[in-house]
């Protein structure tokens, strides 16, 4: 265990395998650098679990991200790949990408998030989701903005307390299989000059509207 934060400053090849990073300020914090994360928990910091900026990345295997004080996991202006991993319980949102930040989740979850969204893409970041679930979280589970895509395939949109998907400003999804089901008020809802995009996915048992296109937004089916 690593009680405090962990930096990675313009180093490449990290590798960090069965760490428990907890405690004051975030859990791991890559600036301008490269690290791995394999079976490894980031829980219970204070601030972000990860924080990933200046054209950093990240790659993770098999972690857990929970009870971190603010976003799980922040991408700014960096990449990722993160497979099977949860992310979980975590202040506000559980990944928030922005400034052409690209994020790519295979497997796992990012649930339970009771004051932010799941996923929040903003301003040219792009997300790839494959065989993943998001659900639970409030209010949406993903949210897309100005200028943002998102790549769905074979993954859930579940039981989020406002909306599954939400395609803000500007911005694009596709979602191909898996399903939007059991939230609270849309299961999509494409905004502002934007499209989605659904191929053979389930939108199922949404409290008030499966999907709703509002201010020149366009829905392909």
């Amino acid at each position: 265990t690593i009680v405090g934060e962990v930096r990675v400053i313009s180093s490449h090849g990290i590798t960090l395998e069965n760490l428990t990073i907890t405690g004051p300020g975030n859990g791991l914090l890559i600036a301008g650098g490269r690290a791995s994360l394999i079976e490894s928990s980031i829980s219970g910091n204070d601030g972000n679990g990860i924080s990933v900026f200046q054209n950093g990345g990240v790659t993770m295997l098999n972690c857990i991200v929970e009870g971190n004080g603010r976003h799980g996991i922040m991408l700014n202006d960096s990449t990722s790949r993160i497979r099977f991993t949860e992310v979980a319980h975590n202040g506000v949102n559980g990944v928030f990408a922005l400034n052409g930040a690209v994020l790519r989740l295979v497997g796992g979850g990012v649930n339970f998030h009771e004051n932010g969204s799941g996923i929040l893409v903003t301003n040219n970041s792009s997300i790839n989701l494959v065989n993943s679930h998001i659900g639970m979280n409030s209010p949406h589970g993903i949210e897309l903005d100005l200028g943002s895509t998102g790549m769905i395939a074979n993954s859930f949109m579940n039981a989020n307390v406002d909306v599954g998907i939400l395609v803000g400003s500007n911005s694009a999804a596709e979602v191909s299989g898996g399903g939007i089901e059991w939230n609270g008020s849309y299961g999509a809802w494409v905004r502002a000059h934007s499209t989605l995009t659904l191929t053979d996915a389930g939108v199922n048992n949404n409290i008030h509207h499966g999907v709703v296109v509002s201010t020149d937004g366009a829905l392909f089916a």
